[in-house]
């Protein structure tokens, strides 16, 4: 298991029916609970499939941010380029070396439906490969602003109670 982004990610084997287990070849990234995460890549379903994503747990209309990963830094594998899309036409290109260790991309979307679907193309392979993904809720600007008022209503009492506070300290003692 890793966190990223305070979020706990266990490495999942069916997203694309298999599994490969040393797409660091020897690498690291220097941060040992993040290594288990980039070693490990799914792949399957040709040179271009697609993949429901979210697990039904999206609302509709929703806002939310996708970060998709690809690693694989097999030296005979180091020309490859995996295509992640929304099935819209909206596309990020990943290379499996690039410029270093976890490549990645983030994209935002609106939930259509519980799931998102995001399609996958091999760039000179034959199957579709994938690290992982990550699925985060973009708060809506009513809850932004309700946080904010509170921050600033906690900080207005802090004010205040230091301000009782050294009134208190400053008053004369009467006997």
């Amino acid at each position: 298991m890793v966190t990223i982004n305070g979020v706990t990610f266990t490495n999942r084997n069916d997203l694309l029916g298999n599994s490969f287990g040393n797409a660091l070849d020897g690498n690291t990234s220097g941060d040992p609970s993040y290594d288990p995460f980039l070693n490990t890549f799914n792949f399957g379903g040709g040179a271009s499939t697609s993949i429901n994503i979210a697990d039904g747990l999206l609302s509709l209309g929703g806002s939310y941010l996708v970060q998709v990963w690809f690693t694989d830094l097999r030296e005979q594998f180091n020309d490859r380029v995996m295509t992640f899309g929304d099935g819209q036409g909206n596309t990020q290109d990943l290379e499996a070396l690039g410029a270093g260790l976890g490549q990645f991309a983030i994209g935002r979307f609106s939930a259509t439906g519980t799931s998102q679907e995001l399609s996958l193309a091999a760039n000179g392979f034959s199957n579709a490969h994938i690290t992982g993904y990550q699925v985060r809720e973009i708060p809506e600007p009513g809850t932004l602003l309700l946080l904010a008022l509170g921050l600033v209503g906690l900080g207005v009492a802090s004010v205040r109670r230091k301000a009782v506070r050294l009134t208190a300290e400053r008053r004369p003692l009467t006997a």
